[in-house]
């Protein structure tokens, strides 16, 4: 069954609180997407809040770092109350080393590639990561439509899996997710959905429902 992660940048941010109550009951994971200005030109979230947050449910954390040299925070996280965490390895100056960090914390790690990045690219990395997060849309920007190379790179990410017989791995798809994109995006071979607007401006038992309903080409 297709897991899914609740993206609470969607969420009305005023409530946070009420909103992870509300939704806990079909979320695999919320999900949290944490800029600092540069890599991207937005700021969200930050660990006190997660730390607040983090009381209200048994529901895994999954942090995606949208910032610089992310090495800098993970024990920030980790203390916060993250069960995993997400990072580009373009702005990691030793991405294993980042991805050792995270696993020796005891949290899962994803990685994440950026609409530019070729499967070739994060090969070397697969290997050490639990998840690997595409990116549907350009990072940091809300409201676009999916890149249409998406779902090839996740057909690629899948034949480069089989050859290798990994099997543990999960392939998570971060952005563009809509009525029309969810089912293609699961025939591909989408392990984990990260649902933000689709998710809060529908019914939440309709839409997950439906969501979770999806099924791969076997």
């Amino acid at each position: 069954m297709i897991k899914l992660s609740i993206s609470l940048w969607s969420a009305a941010l005023a409530k946070l609180g009420e909103a992870i109550k509300e939704t806990e009951k079909y979320a695999d994971y919320f999900h949290f997407d944490v800029a600092d200005g540069h890599f991207v030109p937005n700021f969200l979230f930050f660990p006190d809040l997660i730390r607040a947050l983090r009381p209200l449910t048994s529901v895994p954390f999954e942090v995606h770092l949208i910032i610089e040299k992310p090495e800098r925070f993970v024990s920030l996280f980790v203390d916060a109350g993250a069960n995993v965490l997400a990072i580009h390895p373009k702005v990691c100056r030793t991405p294993e080393k980042v991805i050792a960090k995270i696993k020796s914390c005891g949290m899962k790690a994803s990685l994440v590639m950026d609409s530019d990045m070729s499967v070739e690219e994060a090969e070397p990395f697969i290997n050490m990561v639990d998840f690997v997060t595409v990116m549907g849309t350009p990072i940091g920007v809300k409201g676009c439509s999916l890149l249409p190379q998406t779902y090839t790179k996740i057909r690629e990410l899948k034949e480069y899996f089989s050859k290798l017989n990994i099997e543990n791995v999960y392939i998570e798809i971060d952005g563009g997710i809509r009525r029309e994109t969810a089912p293609q995006l699961v025939k591909a071979g989408a392990d984990i959905l990260v649902a933000g607007s689709l998710f809060f401006n529908n019914q939440y038992d309709e839409v997950s429902r439906w969501l979770k309903s999806l099924k791969p080409v076997s």
